[in-house]
């Protein structure tokens, strides 16, 4: 059997979800209603996983000697 406080460490409400990504809940909601985060329900409650958070932003990270990370952006990106 699973310890729930366990999995209660490592689920965050949205409001501490969104301050950790440090976005807004508006644009935390939007990624997740988008497909782009996962989330868990717990009854009538949205929380995300800490392991799923990090992975977002690590499948986002950009190397800085990446070319394509330091061009200035083409007038079709604004």
């Amino acid at each position: 059997m699973r310890s729930t406080a366990k999995y209660e460490q490592r689920l965050l409400s949205e409001m501490k979800a969104a301050a950790w990504l440090g976005m807004s809940q508006r644009t935390l909601w939007q990624r997740r209603h988008d497909g782009l985060i996962p989330f868990v329900r717990d009854g009538g409650r949205i929380k995300y996983d800490i392991g799923d958070l990090t992975q977002y932003v690590d499948e986002r990270r950009v190397d800085k000697t990446t070319p394509s990370a330091i061009a200035e952006p083409s007038e079709t990106d604004q």
